[in-house]
């Protein structure tokens, strides 16, 4: 490309990003000047470090005669006769890509759409205010009826500086439906209620950077658990044998005594604490005299008989009749003594 081509080209450039009208996109911005020429972008969200496609279409002209050249950055990577499709990988977080296509049409016009990608990214991340043992490493899962809190982890970057959340407009959507009292600057967190009929929710957040106009989408769905109870041996000493579930197994206890926990996994911590029910069972007659809020049950065992005992354990939550949950396991045992 000649010197005098490319002055021609800088100039147009200039027109473009200062005097005509700039068209916004969620991830990119485009101008055009000298004709109309439209450009289909796909994604239509492009993400950081993706490759995107550029396809041109123009109007009042021959595009497929037109001599069309492509520069990234003002680097020229393509051009050709009727080369309307052009590929290219986005920069990453906080990097401006800036991408030309200059038209030469037969009759020697000029014609540049501009299209400058800014892109960003937004992660949403949960957190579900349901009850695991103070001692298990894994997550909370959500259950029906589960207090839900949805942050969103922004990254986006004007000259490589990282923009605070307290800096960002947040506009949260939850299946679809704008939650506009929930929306708003600074605003990167939303708690709800999983509903209990759908068992599902699906959130959104579109975040945006007032001074430069970068914004971020992003989406996450949210289904549903089944509560559960597990059982565990509790060892005089040292407490709750963590290493090994007994749900549906035979157990030998090792002494003369067995206790057993009930531990109840992603119930609501507030319900855990006050409004769940247990009910213990020895084979099909259920164990009297003892605390519906009883968790630990101790038993005698038998250690010359070869008989055994199913012992089970149902749990309620009466303010939620999907949560519940159920466990037993087969033990060697003379007679309860209680606990």
């Amino acid at each position: 490309m000649t010197n005098i081509l490319k002055n021609k080209i800088v100039l147009l450039i200039i027109l473009i990003l200062w005097i005509f009208p700039v068209i916004a996109s969620a991830n990119y911005q485009e101008s055009t000047v000298g004709g109309t020429l439209e450009a289909e972008v796909k994604p239509k969200e492009p993400k950081p470090n993706e490759m995107i496609t550029v396809k041109l279409k123009g109007f009042g002209f021959n595009l497929n005669l037109s001599k069309v050249t492509w520069a990234v950055n003002d680097e020229v990577l393509a051009e050709g006769i009727g080369l309307a499709e052009f590929s290219f990988r986005n920069g990453r977080v906080g990097w401006i890509t800036s991408v030309d296509a200059i038209i030469t049409t037969p009759d020697n016009r000029f014609i540049v759409k501009n299209l400058t990608f800014r892109p960003a990214e937004v992660e949403l991340l949960f957190e579900a205010n349901s009850f695991i043992p103070n001692w298990y490493r894994g997550a909370a899962l959500p259950t029906a009826g589960s207090l839900l809190t949805v942050m969103a982890e922004p990254n986006i970057r004007v000259f490589d500086q990282l923009i605070d959340a307290r800096e960002l407009v947040f506009e949260w959507t939850r299946n679809n439906t704008r939650l506009t009292g929930s929306s708003g600057l600074g605003r990167n967190t939303i708690t709800f209620t999983l509903n209990p009929e759908t068992e599902r929710a699906v959130v959104g957040v579109k975040v945006s950077h007032p001074s430069s106009g970068i914004t971020a989408s992003g989406n996450l769905t949210i289904n549903a658990n089944q509560a559960e109870i597990l059982l565990y041996e509790v060892k005089p000493l040292s407490g709750v044998n963590q290493a090994k579930v007994l749900n549906n197994q035979n157990h030998q206890a090792e002494g003369d005594v067995i206790s057993l926990k009930a531990e109840p996994f992603y119930f609501p911590i507030n319900d855990v604490l006050s409004q769940l029910q247990y009910i213990w069972k020895a084979g099909e007659e259920v164990i009297k005299d003892i605390s519906s809020r009883q968790r630990e049950i101790t038993f005698q065992t038998n250690q010359s008989s070869a008989g055994s005992s199913i012992i089970s354990v149902e749990v309620n939550n009466p303010r939620n009749p999907k949560q519940t949950g159920q466990a037993s396991v087969n033990l060697n045992l003379n007679e309860f003594f209680g606990q």
